[in-house]
């Protein structure tokens, strides 16, 4: 019908393949169109499968593009949250709740999820308070968890270690930790790619299993003192 969606993903997801006006229609009121679902890889009829801001910049390629059309009527303010939780990082969202890190004075570092219907306190969970070490990134999303990195004093508490630790999206419970030698002065995020994460240090790039946390990658190098950027990852390479 020249509508510039796949026939057979018409078909697929119950729309009308000799109908070009279902193009611009949202099947499932989600706030995206057919067309933005299907350039999205998004599941039409399924209204929490929209695309989700669940990293820096939106994606592994830290593009900062999501296919969506935003509608001036719709784009205004609708609530504020005051999370008390220290100072803020970068929030992320997914599948309808939006989770942000913070680190007070005392240098009590925290998870917080927020739902983003309600905008109340989903869940809390404390990471670590660590007087030595104030480094805590941004959450990053994947596979119905939510990853951070961190560092903390080790056996000598001027020497900071590193970890990864990936928590349940939906209560906060942790599923693994992965404790990294080196660490990193900036609070740059994990960035996910299929099923590994990628996390730059001072020196170095690590790589971890995102599924069990197992330590698949350390690449170590003078060239890499620049740590202040997230890494982007696509099918070939991880760029620092």
């Amino acid at each position: 019908d020249g509508d510039s969606l796949s026939d057979s993903w018409e078909v697929e997801n119950h729309l009308n393949p000799l109908d070009p006006s279902d193009v611009d229609v949202d099947s499932d009121g989600d706030g995206a169109t057919n067309r933005e679902e299907y350039q999205s890889k998004s599941d039409p009829n399924d209204p929490d499968s929209t695309p989700n801001w669940t990293m820096f910049q939106g994606n592994a390629g830290h593009t900062g593009f999501l296919p969506i059309t935003v509608d001036d009527a719709r784009f205004q303010h609708i609530w504020t949250y005051n999370p008390d939780i220290g100072e803020l990082s970068r929030a992320v969202a997914a599948k309808g709740v939006v989770y942000v890190t913070g680190i007070d004075s005392n240098w009590s570092r925290t998870l917080l999820a927020i739902n983003a219907v309600s905008h109340t306190r989903k869940w809390i969970e404390n990471i670590s308070s660590d007087y030595l070490q104030n480094v805590i990134s941004a959450p990053s999303i994947a596979n119905d968890l939510v990853y951070i990195y961190y560092n903390f004093a080790g056996s000598n508490p001027w020497l900071a270690n590193s970890n990864i630790q990936a928590l349940n999206s939906s209560n906060g419970t942790e599923v693994f930790s992965t404790e990294l030698s080196g660490f990193n002065s900036y609070e740059t995020s994990p960035t996910l790619f299929d099923d590994e994460l990628f996390i730059n240090q001072n020196f170095s790039i690590d790589g971890i299993n995102a599924i069990n946390g197992a330590h698949q990658l350390k690449k170590s190098d003078s060239e890499l003192s620049n740590s202040a950027w997230e890494l982007a990852v696509d099918n070939d390479y991880i760029y620092s």
